[in-house]
């Protein structure tokens, strides 16, 4: 009995907690008070293609320069870390944190520092060893796409909120 209603109590302080702190659901976020997405030439390469994909998936206009009512993002410090987070008995990692924090400079009405950090967990076995780059790079693309999914969503509550 005390466990179902430990559950519930517990369950109803975390939802009452994410509503209260502007939590929203990204599927929620509106962008059409935004002309499109520009991303400067500041921007590394890689950065460039995942906001390039992540327009091209959300039908969101890729503009050439920043213009009035744009997203313009004009530059993004990236700090990567990979740290090990647990050994087996003979002294060998078998579990990594990977980190990818993103300072973003944004333009909308004025400039705005965004920061935004993605994290992941990276096993690792001795069957898996080859595989383990792969691995890694899977999880870096997967952890930047939803750092521009986050920042995006961002933008367009922060855009909510000014109206």
């Amino acid at each position: 009995m005390i466990p179902i209603l430990l559950r519930v109590l517990v369950a109803s302080t975390l939802a009452c907690a994410l509503f209260g702190c502007g939590f929203a659901l990204r599927s929620e976020t509106s962008l059409q008070g935004f002309s499109g997405l520009y991303v400067s030439d500041a921007v590394a390469r890689d950065q460039r293609l995942v906001f390039a994909r992540y327009a091209k998936e959300n039908q969101l206009d890729w503009l050439d320069e920043a213009v009035e009512n744009s997203i313009a993002i004009t530059d993004i410090d990236e700090r990567y870390s990979l740290r090990s987070t647990r050994v087996d008995s003979l002294g060998r990692v078998v579990e990594y944190w990977l980190n990818i924090e993103w300072r973003v400079d944004v333009q909308l009405k004025e400039p705005v520092r965004i920061v935004l950090i993605e994290t992941a967990t990276l096993g690792l076995s001795e069957d898996s060893l080859i595989g383990f780059e792969k691995e890694k790079a899977r999880l870096e693309r997967e952890l930047r796409s939803q750092l521009a999914q986050s920042l995006v969503t961002r933008v367009g509550l922060m855009d909510e909120s000014h109206n």
